[in-house]
């Protein structure tokens, strides 16, 4: 098996569909609240995500096929003068 991690390019087409694809599937899980989001979410998604500078993904393939997805939010913490990551 082939694997490979990549930032996703919100602007590359294969990484948009990659992302919204992947987000559909984990929001059909039961993980994921076990229902679809609208398809405008989806649709809108990879744009809403590329106009926040804060924001990147990483997208996990598996011998040439997205198999999974991490979406991250930069913070940063007062408490400890430095960089977080999806942290709350």
């Amino acid at each position: 098996m082939h694997a490979e991690l990549l930032i996703a390019d919100y602007h590359d087409p294969s990484h948009a569909s990659a992302l919204i694809s992947l987000m559909h599937a984990y929001a059909l899980d039961p993980m994921g609240g076990g229902q679809a989001l609208d398809s405008a979410v989806l649709a809108g998604l990879p744009a809403a995500l590329a106009a926040l500078p804060q924001a990147f993904s990483v997208l996990a393939y598996a011998d040439g096929q997205a198999a999974g997805l991490i979406n991250c939010l930069r913070g940063f913490s007062t408490f400890k003068c430095k960089p977080l990551i999806n942290h709350s």
